[in-house]
């Protein structure tokens, strides 16, 4: 059986002033628990795995945030491998991200995205979006692992 760590958010996020505003959007909502960061697909995997830097300390997250375009292992492969794993592939993955194309969103949710979020430009608008995800997928939300 999966076991899920209650207090871990993986932000899977190459922006630091994405990172910044959802940090500060979890905090706001009341999130208490940690937020593991991940700056591109190869890193989130290796948290996930336990592996290279995060050796013998793999992150079984609540929520996974992904943006689509990252350096390296983008967010699709990474989100392809989520599903395809079986100690991860029961966590919710929300691609939060700026693309609106049309075949992203066929992409994220035929890889098995559970949501498909865009990210607002007014900083305001973002830490409501982020507040507002947290508010369903950690506190209304059910999950069986």
């Amino acid at each position: 059986m999966h076991r899920t760590d209650q207090s871990v958010i993986l932000m899977v996020e190459d922006s630091q002033d994405d990172i910044d505003l959802a940090s500060v959007a979890l905090r706001d909502s009341g999130y208490e628990g940690q937020i593991a960061v991940a700056r591109d697909g190869a890193e989130a995997l290796d948290m996930l795995l336990g592996r290279g830097e995060h050796e013998g300390s793999a992150v079984h997250p609540r929520l996974i945030l992904l943006d689509l375009t990252l350096p390296g292992l983008e967010g699709l492969a990474l989100l392809e491998w989520i599903r395809s794993h079986p100690e991860a592939r029961m966590t919710p993955v929300v691609v939060f991200t700026s693309s609106d194309d049309p075949e992203d969103i066929r992409k994220a949710y035929m890889g098995g995205a559970s949501a498909y979020v865009g990210k607002p430009v007014k900083a305001s608008a973002y830490v409501a979006t982020v507040k507002s995800i947290v508010e369903f997928w950690l506190r209304v939300n059910r999950v069986a692992y």
